[in-house]
């Protein structure tokens, strides 16, 4: 089979690729583990057929005798798109055959590429490879990804001693336009480091806007905002309503460093609720930085009991010996979890070996409204100078899930109930009540601050 390919034998060699910075980003390992798994995950012409297909391509040439996969989970997809892009790509010269039944195609090094649908994820099972492209992933289960990963494992025939390729499973394709499994994995805020995710814009895309510079242009016409998050930024989205706290953004906000300071007060931010029990540890750092350090998550059959026995378990709260300061739902007050004793009353007394205790929820008070307190939230998340004023470390998995995804219901100031992706029995939102909490309180101690200062 003939190939229309303008790369040449001596540019795959070389590896002398005109690449975006994404793409490079893709196809370049930048640890040392013994696989590699990475989601090219971008807007709507951003290049990701294109770098899956040029990586595949080294990898076959750069590992003579490797075995690859290129599948989707639908075969028309990966007839009209992908393999046409092989077509395009690959310099004839580099092929020895390429039969249609299977679609198989081996290169005069001997390495093989096989093109299969997804459909049936059983038919995968005798097989092995040392690489495989998934396009579209979005289409694919959690399941299949885990049969793929399984797979990687192919001893390439040759002589003992020989370099040995990294495995690798790289994935393409659109965002979620709801988070699934694709988030649960790739956006993990502590995945392992060779767990790799690259979200791509399709603004970036030089080669594309040198040819059509009103491409973006016509994308925006067409798409409302919340699509133009998906299908032109690259972004995970969600079927309906604007995000709570749009201001959020991990590049920013997530800090690995972030530490605990044992000259300054404990914050502990509570959210009660039957079945999804949180806790927030914080610290209110100088200059205005709030430090989000750890939190604390009980799922299904838990009270309040159990939540403060776990609190008190948490490394940061067992070493700290200095003042407390407890905030949440106000109506922790006169609502009591399975029993006669409050919610904050209960707190006191499994709080009361620490001598400096403030609860701040004073009783009879009401929360203050949602828009108000998320508006102080939203606040907290811009920056002063370059430096955010508020800090997460990645361990607040269930926080930093609350921050991305909850979202307004549509045309009020109300939160949705928003499934948990990772287990849809429970809701996303109550982490981010509880640091609402923490938020709004602070903000009334500052401006009771203010008022007492100005009487004087």
């Amino acid at each position: 089979m003939k190939s229309n390919s303008s790369l040449s034998e001596e540019q795959i060699r070389k590896r002398s690729f005109d690449l975006l910075p994404k793409q490079i980003a893709f196809m370049e390992i930048p640890h040392g583990a013994d696989t590699d798994i990475c989601l090219y995950q971008g807007g709507v012409g951003s290049g990701k057929t294109t770098a899956g297909v040029l990586l595949g391509l080294m990898l076959a040439y750069t590992f003579p005798k490797s075995r690859g996969l290129v599948g989707a989970r639908d075969y028309t997809l990966l007839r009209d798109t992908t393999r046409v892009k092989w077509e395009e790509l690959v310099p004839g010269r580099l092929i020895e055959s390429w039969s249609k039944d299977p679609d198989n195609l081996r290169l005069v090094n001997g390495s093989e590429i096989r093109f299969r649908h997804l459909s049936d994820p059983g038919r995968l099972l005798s097989s092995e490879f040392n690489w495989a492209h998934v396009e579209e992933a979005s289409q694919i289960t959690h399941k299949l990804f885990m049969i793929l990963l399984s797979r990687l494992r192919y001893d390439i025939p040759g002589e003992a001693g020989a370099p040995k390729p990294v495995n690798r499973l790289f994935l393409t394709g659109n965002p979620e336009e709801d988070p699934g499994w694709l988030y649960e994995v790739f956006q993990d805020p502590e995945a392992p480091e060779n767990v790799r995710f690259i979200q791509a814009s399709t603004r970036e895309n030089r080669f594309l806007l040198e040819r059509q510079p009103e491409f973006v242009r016509m994308l925006e016409n067409q798409f409302d905002e919340q699509s133009r998050e998906v299908y032109i930024e690259g972004k995970t989205g969600h079927a309906q309503g604007q995000r709570v706290y749009a201001g959020f953004d991990r590049q920013k906000h997530l800090d690995r460093e972030l530490s605990y300071r044992d000259d300054l007060p404990l914050h502990l931010s509570f959210d009660f609720n039957v079945d999804f029990m949180y806790c927030l540890v914080a610290q209110q750092w100088p200059q205005g930085v709030t430090a989000l350090l750890d939190e604390v998550v009980l799922r299904g059959g838990c009270d309040t009991n159990d939540l403060c026995r776990a609190v008190l378990g948490n490394p940061t709260v067992a070493h700290h010996h200095g003042p407390v300061e407890v905030h949440g739902d106000a109506s922790g007050y006169s609502r009591s979890h399975r029993g006669l004793e409050s919610d904050y009353g209960t707190i006191r007394r499994w709080l009361s070996g620490y001598s400096q205790l403030t609860i701040h929820p004073v009783s009879g008070r009401a929360n203050p409204p949602v828009k108000e307190r998320t508006a102080a939230v939203r606040l907290s998340l811009q920056e002063i100078g370059r430096a955010p004023v508020m800090r997460v470390h990645p361990r607040c998995k269930a926080l930093i899930k609350s921050l991305e995804l909850t979202r307004w219901l549509q045309g009020t100031w109300r939160k949705q109930k928003v499934a948990d992706p990772a287990d849809r029995r429970f809701e996303i939102d109550h982490p981010g009540d509880a640091l609402d909490y923490f938020i709004a309180d602070r903000e009334s101690a500052s401006r009771r601050r203010v008022t007492i200062h100005g009487g004087f």
